[in-house]
């Protein structure tokens, strides 16, 4: 190859290597004890009842609090079919409880064969919402949980090391940083081990349907992963993907129904380098690609509309996606001039509507210009003055009411107490940006 003297084209297979990587994949064996962390939850009970579909007898599932009542339901159906089922009480962040835990199953005559770390918690927040305090509450199960599993079990011959990540570690997720980072964590544990020789599976999971965190979220919530183009995992699609996933033994795979074109769209800017040959891909296999699936289609549809037109078009746009982001059918139903506050806008939905107008418009979208004054009405009127300038030198709508204004001055002044210090200082720096001045 390297003297170009082959004939026709070289295609490089991985089938050998997954061949080869097989070998080291596991069967579940009825005389090992399986540890889940997170165990009562749903998630980590469907886990539970897989592995004892698989053959497993011996489970220990760990969790922070008492089993509620469709929990304890749960495990003794998983007894009445021939499992023992221990329920341990414990967080896999405390090294103490860690320890009791493996301390116990080793004094068990059935040794420990594998273990899968399903816990975790959620703390959403945009950055500037973020505290330190946040990030630690997420990354104490995600990040110390797994290392001190890895760490105390490192001189133990298991079958399985299962972490279960998210693909927030890979595709990112509004208002999730913290979980971001703890997640990708888990990730490099899992290449980190495998460089070693030992056995490690990170699962990057999208969300599931009727399991784990993203079915306790609000159907709000929920509605906005599946406008990013992530549908629900079916639990038992989910369970027949991890048992391949054990088999094939990678280090590390995301693992989500993406509609990737859709997701493309949620995305500000131009696609990221590691998406763009996902995204060609799918673009090439669909049979009638959707002008709204490129970066800057409402930009190219304004400066081809007549320019009479063009105010009403973009507004129309703006109240579109504000009801998108609401989970509203019909944009009617959305008021032009209430401030996006009183229409139920949180700090994720700012971020979400300011990622598709920045990449519809190929436009900037302070975050800052969404916050209490805003109404689709004043984002419309700015937003176009700005692409009449350009883009770049017709300042957004002001978040907050100029000095000039007496009354509105006052009327700002007079909600400063209700306001928090991060939207009290997006205010400021707003305000300070109009004037050219820097804020430190």
């Amino acid at each position: 190859m390297a003297q170009a003297k082959h004939v026709g084209k070289i295609v490089l297979s991985q089938r050998n290597i997954l061949a080869a990587e097989s070998e080291t994949g596991t069967d579940v064996r009825p005389d090992a004890t399986y540890l889940i962390t997170g165990g009562c939850g749903g998630l980590g009970l469907r886990v539970a009842d897989w592995l004892v579909e698989s053959g497993a007898r011996h489970l220990v599932l760990t969790s922070r609090s008492v089993p509620s009542s469709a929990a304890a339901d749960s495990i003794a159906a998983l007894r009445a079919r021939g499992a023992a089922v221990t329920v341990e009480p414990g967080d896999v962040s405390r090294e103490e409880d860690v320890r009791r835990i493996l301390a116990a199953i080793q004094a068990s005559p059935h040794q420990l064969g594998g273990i899968v770390h399903a816990a975790g918690i959620l703390d959403d927040g945009t950055l500037t919402e973020q505290r330190w305090e946040r990030f630690a509450s997420v990354m104490a199960s995600k990040v110390r949980g797994s290392w001190l599993l890895h760490e105390l079990t490192e001189k133990e011959r298991l079958d399985f090391f299962v972490l279960f990540s998210s693909t927030a570690s890979i595709l990112g997720s509004p208002g999730q940083g913290n979980y971001a980072a703890a997640n990708a964590f888990m990730d490099a544990l899992a290449h980190s081990r495998r460089a070693k020789g030992q056995p490690a599976l990170s699962v990057s999971w999208g969300p599931w349907g009727d399991l784990g965190m993203a079915a306790r979220r609000s159907g709000r919530s929920q509605g906005r992963m599946a406008a990013r183009g992530i549908d629900l995992i079916p639990p038992d699609e989910g369970m027949r993907v991890l048992r391949t996933l054990l088999q094939a033994a990678p280090a590390h795979v995301m693992v989500a129904p993406v509609r990737w074109t859709t997701l493309l769209q949620s995305l500000p800017g131009s696609v990221p380098p590691m998406l763009r040959a996902i995204v060609q891909e799918a673009a090439r296999s669909a049979s009638a690609q959707p002008r709204h699936d490129s970066p800057g289609y409402m930009r190219r549809a304004l400066a081809e509309a007549p320019e009479a037109e063009r105010d009403g078009l973009l507004a129309s746009f703006v109240r579109a996606q504000v009801a998108r982001v609401l989970g509203a059918k019909d944009p009617a139903a959305i008021a032009v001039s209430a401030p996006f506050d009183t229409l139920g806008f949180d700090s994720l939905m700012t971020v979400e509507l300011k990622n598709v107008l920045t990449a519809a418009l190929e436009c900037d979208v302070p975050a800052s210009a969404l916050y209490d004054q805003g109404t689709v009405e004043t984002l419309s009127s700015s937003l176009s003055a700005r692409l009449r300038a350009g883009g770049t030198s017709t300042p957004l709508v002001s978040a907050a009411p100029r000095e000039t204004d007496p009354q509105s001055a006052a009327a700002l002044l007079s909600s400063l107490d209700q306001m928090s210090e991060d939207k009290i200082d997006a205010l400021l720096s707003s305000m300070l940006a109009e004037r050219g001045t820097p804020h430190e």
